[in-house]
């Protein structure tokens, strides 16, 4: 139980995430304590939890915060260009978890857990979100057991939308970003 490990943790559900609408990455420090998110054009972006981050520039640079997908380390990542997509639930870890997470996560760790197959349950979501400069965002979850002990999870997403900027020199044809 979270209850009796003595560590700052913030733990979302799927329900949460949807309830609290957290999309992506950026939206972690909307609900979680100490925590923030700098976007960034050379690295993608990157967490600081209780003021401890990485500021170098370069594509090598470590993070202070380490993100893992499924108790796999990511490394670098671009956590403001995506949005999550099926998860179970995200763990913030906030301060020092080398022990457990190595020498990258001297600020804490971000944990995506997503979501497993269920046995005995056929179910989908779909959703459709539709905005300005022709934003289409779709979201397909499918859940199929397929035996007693087997059963697929499929999840997909798409995002398109017009470019903000019309190159009005060259004669190609426009195209929807994805």
């Amino acid at each position: 139980s979270l209850q009796d490990v003595p560590i700052a943790v913030t733990a979302l559900t799927s329900d949460m995430l949807e309830d609290m609408q957290i999309e992506g990455g950026s939206d972690l420090q909307l609900v979680t304590p100490s925590l923030s998110f700098e976007g960034s054009d050379a690295a993608g972006g990157s967490f600081n939890i209780r003021g401890i981050t990485n500021l170098a520039v370069s594509a090598t640079a470590e993070s202070g915060v380490e993100i893992h997908v499924n108790d796999m380390p990511v490394g670098a990542t671009t956590m403001q260009d995506g949005e999550f997509l099926d998860m179970e639930r995200i763990e913030v870890l906030r301060g020092p978890q080398g022990t457990l997470y190595g020498k990258n996560s001297v600020g804490g760790a971000i944990n995506l857990i997503t979501a497993r197959p269920k046995f005995g349950e056929t179910f989908g979501k779909f959703s459709v979100d539709m905005g300005s400069f022709d934003l289409l965002k779709t979201k397909v979850t499918l859940n199929i057991p397929l035996a007693e002990t087997l059963a697929m999870r499929v999840a997909m997403a798409s995002i398109g939308r017009d470019r903000d900027i019309k190159n009005i020199y060259s004669k190609a044809k426009t195209s929807h970003v994805n």
